[in-house]
C-alpha cells in the first residue's frame, strides 16, 4: 500500500466518522432546530465528499484496457 492510498483511506474513514458526528448531533438536541439543521446539513456535505471521493469505481466491461 503505497503512502497516497493510504491517506485516502484514512480520509475516508475520517469522512465516515465525521458523518456519523453530524447525524449523532442532531439526534441529541431534538429541540434546537438550528443544532440540527447545523448537524445534517454537514452530514449531507460530509456524504457529498465521501461520494465524490471515497466511492469504489465501478467495474464497467464496457471500457477495455489496452
Amino acid at each position: 500500500m503505497t503512502d497516497a492510498e493510504r491517506l485516502r483511506r484514512r480520509r475516508c474513514i475520517a469522512l465516515r466518522i465525521a458523518a456519523l458526528f453530524g447525524v449523532l448531533l442532531a439526534a441529541f438536541n431534538p429541540r434546537d432546530w438550528a443544532i440540527i439543521a447545523i448537524g445534517l446539513a454537514g452530514a449531507a456535505v460530509v456524504l457529498v465528499l465521501y461520494w465524490r471521493d471515497c466511492r469504489r469505481p465501478r467495474d464497467n466491461s464496457s471500457h477495455t484496457r489496452a
